[in-house]
């Protein structure tokens, strides 16, 4: 297993700009499981989230009954993503199980999502899921995000070839 410090997380900017609104439980939860994608995963894929670890990183627990009710308000919630031709409207998850008694949580990502989580040529943001876990409110770790997007878009535009 890697080490936790070196555990990544990586998304499109489409997502990391996206309209809408996780509590810190869920996006702790959320950034977890991204850290847990990799390019070769079968499209069907299912990833465990185990409790212990997350708690081990974060230094907050959860109950049964919080974590249902994240999880549970998770899977309703949409993404809504807008570019040049389209606005989208996006769920994360086809299914989420809170595996009792084994304290860890089995998650299928949907197909729709798959593109912004794994085809990341350019326009994303990446991230030391370490430090994400360390700030504990959601709204610092919604500006976390926006501003390493914002500092990497910089450094792209500084690597750019310039015409003389």
């Amino acid at each position: 297993m890697e080490s936790t410090d070196a555990l990544q997380v990586r998304q499109h900017n489409a997502i990391t700009t996206a309209r809408y609104d996780y509590t810190a439980c869920q996006l702790d939860l959320l950034f977890f499981l991204l850290s847990k994608l990799r390019r070769e995963d079968a499209p069907n894929q299912e990833y465990q989230i185990h409790m212990n670890e997350v708690v081990a990183m974060t230094g907050r627990e959860w109950h049964y009954k919080q974590l249902k009710e994240a999880t549970e308000s998770m899977g309703s919630r949409m993404f809504e993503v807008e570019n040049d031709e389209a606005y989208v409207q996006l769920w994360m998850f086809q299914k989420v199980e809170y595996v009792k008694g084994q304290g860890f949580l089995r998650i299928r990502l949907s197909e729709d999502i798959r593109p912004y989580l794994f085809e990341l040529k350019n326009n994303f943001t990446s991230f030391q899921l370490f430090s994400a876990l360390k700030i504990s409110s959601k709204y610092a770790k919604r500006i976390y995000q926006a501003g390493l997007a914002v500092e990497r878009h910089r450094r792209d535009q500084d690597l750019r070839p310039r015409r003389i």
